[in-house]
């Protein structure tokens, strides 16, 4: 849900709007895209108008939360869904994400 208005575009995930913190949103947008650092950097300019240090961990915090989400939920799908799908291995994969770049960052 990207809405550009010729001169911002924002990113809105209408599931969890007026909720949540825009940098969950960001943060879900920038880990499934796979962004590397320097792309989290330039997602963070184009939205804010700059790249703070701050923002940026900010960001960082927030993609390890979207696939702790994700890998929950995927859990709890397993236990609960009639679903034919590999709910474990959905979770299995966000959560090692997650992991991953948690780990990454606390070096």
């Amino acid at each position: 849900n990207l809405i550009d208005d010729g001169a911002t575009i924002r990113i809105l995930d209408w599931e969890y709007a007026a909720t949540g913190d825009p940098f969950f949103d960001l943060g879900t947008f920038a880990v499934n895209q796979g962004f590397t650092p320097a792309q989290r950097k330039r997602l963070l300019a184009a939205y804010l108008g700059a790249a703070s240090e701050s923002d940026l961990a900010r960001l960082d915090k927030f993609c390890v939360v979207s696939d702790l989400r994700e890998g929950f939920w995927g859990l709890a799908q397993a236990v609960l869904s009639r679903i034919d799908f590999d709910f474990i291995g959905y979770a299995d994969r966000h959560l090692k994400r997650a992991l991953k770049t948690w780990n990454g960052k606390q070096k």
